[in-house]
C-alpha cells in the first residue's frame, strides 16, 4: 500500500472494546476531539457515527477545517465571480427534491439559496475550482447537517483534498478512476468482470462524482456513506459501486451480454434495499485486498492527484490550492495537443450531461468541454 492507502480493517478493530457502552464511547469521542486524534475519530467515523451532533463535530475535523480556519475572512461577495455561477443557478434550483413534501415552500427557498452561496463561495475563494454537476449534491448533504458557515469551510476541504480530481478543468482525471473499476471487479469476481467487460462504465458517473447523493433516497444510508467516503480514500467511492455490483451478480450474470442496454440500465440502480452495513464492510475489505496501488491504470495518474497525494494530517486551504494549481498543470499537459484544443474551445461550457442523471440509463455518455467523453 501506498502512504495514503492506511488499512482501513485495523482501523475498524482497533478500538472496538472501548465502544461497549454509550458513556465510554462518548468520552473517547470528547478526548479524540480535543486531543485532535484524526486517526481515531476516522476509526470511529468509518465504524458509523451514530447522530447529527455527532456529524456536525467530526466531519468537519476529519476533512481537516481547523480553528483558524474560522477567523475572519475577507467576503466572499467582493471577490470576483467565477465562470461557472450560472451553472450553479441551474443547479441548486432543481435541488432539495427529496424534502420537498415535508418542507415549506419558504424553508425550501431560503435552503437554495444558502446552498447556492455555499457553493459560490467556495469557487470565489478557489477560482481554479472547475465546477462539476454533481457537487451541489455533496454540498447539499453538508448543508443539511452543518451550519452554513461550517459546511463551507468542510466544502472547501472536500473540494480540494478529497475530490479535487473531479473538480479539473479537464475529464481525464475522473476518468482515471472509472477506469479503476474494471480492473477491480475482475480481481473480486472474474465472472462478474468478464462479464461486464464490453460495458465502458460511464453507469458509474452519478454515482462516483456526487457520493452516491444524487441516487439515494435514504438519508440515514446516504450519512453513513459520508462516514466514510470522508475519511478515506479519494477511491473508496469506486469500491462502494463495485460492492453494490457484487450484491447482485446473480441477477446481472443472468442478463445476457448480448443486451448491453439492459446491462447498463441494471448497473446504473442502486439495490432496494440498500443493505449499507453489508456494503460498506465489503467494499473497505475489498480496499484492504486491492488497494487502488495495484489496479490496472493507477501508475500513469499524475502524482498530484488526490489519487496518489491523500492523507488525513497537515491539511491546509493554502496547500490544497498548491495541490490544485499543480494538478491543474499536469492534467493540461498530460492531455493530447487535440484534445487540449478542443478543451480550450469548451472552457466557457464545460459541463458535462450526463444521461444517466436525466434517467437515460440506457443512453449513458457524457459530454465535457463540448466533446464527448471518449473511453
Amino acid at each position: 500500500m501506498t502512504s495514503g492507502e492506511h488499512c482501513i480493517q485495523g482501523r475498524l478493530s482497533a478500538h472496538e472494546e472501548q465502544f461497549h457502552s454509550p458513556d465510554n464511547r462518548q468520552q473517547q469521542i470528547r478526548k479524540a476531539v480535543s486531543d485532535h486524534d484524526i486517526e481515531f475519530l476516522a476509526e470511529v467515523s468509518i465504524k458509523g457515527l451514530r447522530s447529527n451532533e455527532e456529524r456536525q463535530i467530526i466531519w468537519p475535523l476529519l476533512a481537516g477545517v481547523r480553528d483558524e480556519d474560522r477567523l475572519l475572512r475577507p467576503s466572499w461577495i467582493d471577490l470576483p465571480p467565477h465562470k461557472d455561477e450560472a451553472q450553479v443557478a441551474l443547479d441548486t434550483d432543481r435541488s432539495f427534491v427529496f424534502v420537498r413534501e415535508a418542507w415549506s415552500r419558504k424553508r425550501i427557498r431560503s435552503m437554495k439559496v444558502k446552498l447556492n452561496d455555499l457553493i459560490i463561495e467556495v469557487l470565489r475563494r478557489h477560482p481554479i475550482l472547475s465546477y462539476f454537476q454533481g457537487f451541489h449534491d455533496i454540498c447539499q448533504e453538508l448543508l443539511l447537517t452543518l451550519d452554513l458557515p461550517t459546511a463551507v469551510l468542510t466544502a472547501e476541504y472536500i473540494a480540494l483534498h478529497n475530490i479535487r480530481d473531479t473538480m479539473l478543468p479537464s475529464i481525464e482525471p475522473t476518468l482515471s478512476y472509472l477506469r479503476l473499476l474494471p480492473s477491480l471487479l475482475l480481481k473480486v469476481d472474474d465472472e462478474v468482470g468478464r462479464h461486464l467487460g464490453t460495458i465502458q462504465p460511464f453507469y458509474a458517473l452519478p454515482f462516483f462524482l456526487t457520493w452516491f447523493a444524487h441516487d439515494m433516497r435514504n438519508r440515514e444510508a446516504l450519512m453513513r456513506l459520508f462516514d466514510l467516503f470522508i475519511p478515506t480514500h479519494p477511491c473508496m467511492p469506486v469500491y462502494m459501486i463495485a460492492a453494490t455490483i457484487l450484491c447482485r451478480r446473480e441477477l446481472l450474470l443472468d442478463i445476457s451480454e448480448s443486451e448491453p442496454e439492459t446491462l447498463h440500465s441494471e448497473l446504473g440502480k442502486l439495490p432496494l434495499p440498500f443493505p449499507t452495513e453489508d456494503l460498506i464492510h465489503q467494499a473497505v475489505k475489498m480496499f484492504n485486498q486491492h488497494p487502488p496501488s495495484t489496479l490496472d491504470g493507477y501508475a500513469g495518474t499524475p502524482r498530484s492527484y488526490c489519487l496518489k497525494t491523500f492523507t488525513l494530517s497537515g491539511r491546509t486551504l493554502s496547500h490544497g490550492d498548491e495541490l490544485l494549481d499543480k494538478a491543474t498543470r499536469e492534467g493540461m499537459a498530460m492531455e493530447e495537443p487535440m484534445h487540449r484544443k478542443s478543451h480550450e474551445a469548451g472552457m466557457q461550457n464545460r459541463y458535462m450531461v450526463i444521461a444517466g442523471l436525466l434517467g437515460l440509463a440506457t443512453m449513458m455518455f457524457g459530454v465535457y468541454g463540448r466533446r464527448v467523453f471518449e473511453w
